[in-house]
């Protein structure tokens, strides 16, 4: 069975705010929601790419979330890095749909 991608969108959304909840685990919770949030939105894909590009602190930022997790949990975030263009992994993702 596929979700539809308003359920992944509400799934992301609920594991990014669990991040600030006293659950142990946050920081992988944030990163999965993020994944998920990119992974399903090209607008998002696109708003946190060029976010990255503007604020170097916010690209640190994802870089060490990236360095933390690992390639697995932050493929999806690895698309908004400032050199990749999001574009090409919606492009690829939708042929395969």
């Amino acid at each position: 069975m596929k979700l539809p991608r308003f359920f992944w969108k509400v799934i992301g959304i609920l594991l990014i705010l669990s991040f600030f909840t006293p659950i142990p685990t946050g920081t992988l919770r944030l990163a999965i929601g993020l994944s998920i949030l990119i992974c399903s939105s090209l607008p998002f894909a696109l708003f946190m790419q060029g976010a990255r590009k503007r604020f170097g602190w916010f690209n640190n930022l994802f870089m060490w979330i990236e360095n933390k997790l690992g390639e697995k949990m932050t493929a999806g975030i690895r698309f908004t890095r400032p050199e990749n263009d999001p574009r090409d992994h919606f492009k690829a993702s939708t042929k395969q749909d």
